[in-house]
């Protein structure tokens, strides 16, 4: 009643309204697109430039210039005034993405493996990546996911990857009223046969752990290195570290006394990719100061043989910059580490196996000597002893060893 009567009265006029409203808007259009992209003036060419999002091309980003300011103003505007009305798969995945990485939903590098994931999932030949997102269907989500199912020979567990994304992407656009797909309701009646997953081929223990006859050839010739790095790749076939987090240690985290010696893990190295300013994407070595999950968070309690490995490591890097493995003054990465272990096993005509099967190699072997599977767990890191037995716990047995123990058990037949 008193809106009518001021349009009435003229003392509200709703074309200043509308402009107003209109002004607001493209303010707020340019304050997002600033988030994510710089604008800049480029001297040489005379031109202002910036960046928008386009999942067309292979960057997933397009450079516009405009010699007003003005006028980049305008397309930046019109760019996403465009998104709003009529928006795409892509655009909503993006909006959806950026925003729970700017709240600090997400990590860097959940970040980057999300998007590498759309990228690999949504090409533009799929139908669903063409439509309107408001004209997608079941009928056409259901294709679009069985279609990626074998065009990607998918596994069961490689799908859940696809999954996270739909079911991100599709809950975020129901939020902004663009479609009426309730997705959880969606997969609970999606019927896919397990015939249509792609068969998961188990590995051997043979490639997944080191046997026991391996172990101590691998431990007297990375002692006799006497390197810091060497060390560091001992150390996990005694504390069973992620090598992100031994990559990560710094002198504070070891606590070597009478009482009880342990290593406090806390955080991990990670790789993600992130595009600067020119639009380059960039691949990102950086410190992640929590652990990869909050079980991971942990004391690991050291034998006397670890702290004869931490004391000598001290020694090699007696007054470190800040990590406990360096060398000439710059922090030791995963990739070190890994390197080193593969020269070791070229050096010992072993097999080599990355670092993650040390650490497997360390859980089998304490769950093979009857340690208590609770504090397997929390050595670990993990939340339960059911992942540590059904991902870490093989056979690193050798076949004279196995052959022994059937012969000794069919001994009375």
């Amino acid at each position: 009643m008193i809106l009518q009567y001021a349009v009435e009265n003229d003392i509200l006029n709703l074309d200043d309204v509308r402009r107003k409203i209109m002004r607001q808007e493209n303010e707020n259009y340019l304050k997002m697109h600033e988030k994510h992209h710089k604008i800049w003036f480029d001297e040489k060419a005379n031109q202002w430039m910036t960046y928008i999002d386009d999942p067309s091309t292979k960057r997933g980003i397009a450079l516009k210039r405009r010699k007003e300011k003005a006028d980049l103003d305008n397309l930046i505007i019109e760019h996403y005034r465009a998104i709003e009305e009529i928006p795409k798969v892509s655009n909503v995945f993006y909006e959806w993405i950026n925003l729970k990485f700017e709240y600090g939903e997400i990590s860097p590098q959940s970040k980057t493996r999300y998007e590498n994931d759309f990228a690999r999932f949504f090409s533009d030949d799929n139908l669903i990546c063409s439509k309107n997102f408001s004209e997608i269907t079941a009928l056409d989500l259901e294709m679009f996911i069985k279609g990626n199912i074998k065009k990607h020979h998918l596994t069961k567990k490689t799908y859940g990857g696809l999954k996270i994304l739909i079911r991100g992407i599709f809950k975020y656009a129901r939020k902004k009223k663009l479609t009426d797909i309730v997705i959880s309701i969606f997969f609970d009646e999606l019927e896919l046969s397990k015939n249509i997953f792609t068969a998961t081929e188990k590995k051997s223990d043979d490639e997944e752990v080191y046997n026991e006859e391996e172990i101590p050839l691998l431990k007297d010739y990375l002692l006799k290195k006497d390197s810091i790095r060497y060390l560091g790749v001992l150390l996990v076939f005694v504390t069973g570290m992620r090598v992100g987090e031994l990559a990560a240690l710094k002198p504070e985290d070891i606590q070597l006394n009478r009482k009880g010696s342990f290593i406090h893990v806390r955080r991990t190295e990670v790789h993600y990719s992130e595009i600067n300013a020119q639009g380059q994407r960039k691949n990102v070595v950086a410190i992640q100061n929590f652990t990869k999950t909050d079980a991971g968070n942990r004391h690991i309690i050291l034998n006397n043989f670890a702290v004869q490995i931490l004391q000598r490591i001290q020694e090699l890097n007696s007054a470190p910059n800040e990590f406990l493995f360096e060398e000439n003054g710059k922090r030791i990465k995963i990739k070190g580490f890994s390197e080193a272990l593969k020269r070791t096993c070229k050096k010992l005509d072993i097999p080599f196996r990355p670092m993650h099967k040390i650490r497997k190699t360390y859980g089998t072997t304490l769950l093979d000597n009857q340690v208590a599977e609770t504090l397997v767990a929390n050595q670990m890191g993990h939340s339960d002893v059911i992942t540590t037995k059904k991902y870490y716990y093989r056979d690193n047995k050798t076949t004279e060893h196995k052959q022994a123990e059937i012969e000794r058990a069919l001994s009375a037949i």
